[in-house]
């Protein structure tokens, strides 16, 4: 909701100015939920149509523009990035993530505590959600506080089900898992 010009200022004052998230009680992204047994009823990941973006060069289908929400187990900051993820069964994805980027620093944090990371993927979120993971914004920043602070008002979130991470209430898509260390 800005010219051109203007995208600067917004994005500056939106760091100088973030907005916390606000955890919600519903949301359209948990309007149908598919969990245990029923996961692989409708195909698992099979059920969306995920392509081979460059055949002959991706080995397997990969989610476009899909957003990793973890979280620090520290210090509970969130981050959302943008990270390929290849579906490599009905009810597995794989990410390519690699140092330094900040779901990796997660993942040591939790390999070093003997711990799985516990992640989302979330498909389809409010426009400022997609601005905040492609941007390099500190550690330790919640991109959530930002992407509020561009919009102007707080980020909806509510609470996966099965992790425990918090994701955008408006996401179209949620997939929650972890990732062994």
């Amino acid at each position: 909701n800005c010219k051109p010009e203007e995208i600067l200022d917004k994005w500056n004052t939106a760091r100088n100015n973030p907005i916390e998230p606000k955890i919600v009680n519903s949301g359209v992204c948990q309007e149908e939920v598919h969990l245990g047994q029923d996961l692989l009823e409708h195909g698992g990941l099979a059920e969306f149509p995920v392509p081979v973006s460059t055949p002959g060069f991706d080995n397997a289908p990969y989610f476009t523009a899909p957003f990793w929400v973890s979280k620090d187990p520290d210090t509970g900051i969130n981050n959302v990035g943008a990270y390929r993820a290849m579906i490599k069964s009905p009810d597995r994805l794989g990410i390519l993530n690699l140092l330094p980027q900040h779901l990796m620093q997660h993942w040591e944090k939790r390999r070093e505590k003997g711990l799985p990371l516990q992640a989302a993927l979330v498909i389809s979120p409010i426009l400022t959600i997609g601005l905040v993971a492609v941007s390099k914004i500190p550690y330790g920043v919640d991109e959530y506080a930002i992407a509020g602070g561009i919009a102007g008002e707080p980020v909806e979130l509510i609470r996966c089900k099965t992790v425990e991470i918090e994701v955008p209430a408006t996401a179209e898509i949620v997939i929650e898992g972890e990732f062994p260390t």
